[in-house]
């Protein structure tokens, strides 16, 4: 599962290329977050992939607020 963030688009794009080369779902935070979703629950051995950009040897705001 691969889960990302992005501001311009370009984390959305590694996301979505690692996506098809693992052949895993993918999910936007930005979208759980609008949508009040949850993530589905990981698979026995599946593993969990976080994609975003780093802002000034930082995560993203958005990502220290959850």
């Amino acid at each position: 599962m691969i889960i990302y963030f992005t501001g311009t688009g370009n984390s959305q794009l590694v996301a979505h290329e690692l996506s098809d080369q693992l052949q895993t779902n993918i999910f936007s935070i930005s979208d759980l977050i609008k949508n009040k979703s949850v993530l589905p629950i990981l698979e026995k051995e599946e593993k969990l992939i976080f994609v975003f950009p780093v802002h000034s040897w930082d995560l993203p705001l958005l990502l220290l607020l959850l």
